[in-house]
């Protein structure tokens, strides 16, 4: 994922209006940057522990992912 040196990098260039194949390159990072952080997001929405591990709050509390 992007660090914050790098967001203030991409910040500071598109505001002095620099383009062409570094815009590009900004672009692929922030694709890839989205990519990692709606996998994780999936991966912790699917975890369930299972039906040993006893009762949950509400029967409402987990919905499937689908």
């Amino acid at each position: 994922m992007l660090s914050d040196a790098q967001a203030d990098e991409i910040r500071q260039g598109l505001a002095t209006g620099m383009r062409g194949p570094v815009l590009l390159k900004w672009c692929e990072q922030l694709l890839r940057d989205r990519q990692e952080r709606v996998a994780r997001e999936r991966a912790a929405a699917l975890r369930w522990p299972g039906p040993l591990a006893g009762p949950r709050d509400s029967p409402s509390a987990f919905t499937p992912f689908f």
